[in-house]
């Protein structure tokens, strides 16, 4: 263990006075009785894993400032989950949180892909983890790691695992999946990091900086609205969103990153371009509908059918593996953002 932690836990009776994992149960309302990962590195950065929700993250805050999006939906538990009533099943049961992962079957809206119907986002978020642990490493830094199973009889089947590094000693997690086709059959592999910021981390006066080589409206709307792609505004009512896809064309490392000048604190998103070539911004600055998605992926979000038919479409063959990282850094102070926006 890191001696900077060993010297700062003669100070303590237990370790989680200054950081730590707790396993916590929800009670009341639709979340009663949904598993959490309660996580803190002792520096100001707190968050939520939802165990039952494909170990993605609720509520994010750093230095006692929310950064996080959270649906009027709330917190649910997957059961809420209703196939059957097309995008409104996931919607309804969309809490959105910092991360809800989005795959593995489909990404984006639904279609008829292969003779077969997809879902809104597919069914990752609403899948719960087989086990969990949790260690600090040799490297000092704080590892949980999750295992998921995606697994149906006559149909594909995929092992999840995914390894969570938190910052004891920075201000950052790193999020490291690995999917592994345990079927036998051949399937779609397809993931998007829905990352959703909240205020107040997210105002009108918020600053946005992607490094992207190029980027475009996805409906007519939005191309309409592109000259205002990264400027926030005051809750609207009724509002309709834009979403963006950028291109890191020739980019080795990708960034998006989002200041607050009020509260003086930041993050950002790091990802590899070529693993990840994919990056949607979902701009909803609707009342009480107020997220910004920073949505790194090897899809978009215009469905199946679409990426099959452009030639873009992964696939996991039996026994084979495909792996994704993406890593969130908070900050504090506009010196620290003038420096990320220097790096690209």
């Amino acid at each position: 263990m890191c001696v900077v932690i060993m010297d700062k836990l003669a100070y303590c009776g237990h370790s989680y006075q200054l950081y730590g994992v707790e396993e916590q149960r929800l009670v009341g309302g639709r979340a009663d009785g949904m598993r959490v990962l309660e996580v803190k590195n002792g520096r100001g950065l707190q968050f939520t894993i939802l165990l039952d929700r494909g170990c993605g993250i609720a509520r994010l805050s750093y230095l006692g400032s929310n950064c996080s999006f959270m649906s009027a939906s709330g917190l649910r538990r997957p059961e809420y989950f209703d196939r059957e009533v097309g995008a409104q099943g996931f919607l309804r049961n969309f809490h959105a949180g910092f991360l809800t992962t989005c795959g593995i079957f489909n990404v984006g809206v639904p279609c008829v892909d292969d003779g077969e119907q997809t879902y809104l986002h597919g069914d990752l978020d609403n899948t719960p983890s087989e086990n969990h642990s949790h260690y600090v490493g040799d490297d000092g830094n704080l590892h949980i790691e999750c295992t998921i199973l995606i697994e149906q009889i006559f149909y594909h089947k995929v092992v999840m695992k995914r390894h969570f590094t938190v910052g004891l000693n920075s201000d950052f997690i790193r999020i490291n999946d690995v999917f592994e086709n345990t079927g036998s059959t051949t399937c779609p592999m397809m993931v998007l990091y829905h990352m959703n910021m909240g205020y107040p981390l997210l105002d009108e006066d918020s600053q946005l900086f992607i490094n992207s080589t190029s980027h475009k409206g996805r409906t007519p709307l939005a191309c309409q609205d592109e000259a205002n792609w990264n400027k926030m505004c005051a809750p609207e009512h009724n509002y309709e969103e834009r979403c963006y896809y950028h291109s890191f064309d020739n980019k080795d490392k990708a960034v998006a990153a989002i200041y607050q000048p009020k509260i003086d604190l930041g993050l950002a998103i790091n990802f590899d371009p070529k693993n990840l070539p994919f990056f949607t911004q979902w701009k909803q600055m609707g009342y009480r509908d107020y997220a910004l998605g920073l949505e790194p992926g090897n899809s978009h979000c215009d469905g199946r059918d679409k990426m099959r038919a452009e030639g873009k479409l992964q696939f996991l063959n039996p026994g084979q593996k495909a792996s994704f990282a993406v890593e969130v850094q908070l900050f504090k102070g506009n010196n620290s953002f003038d420096a990320i926006k220097s790096q690209y």
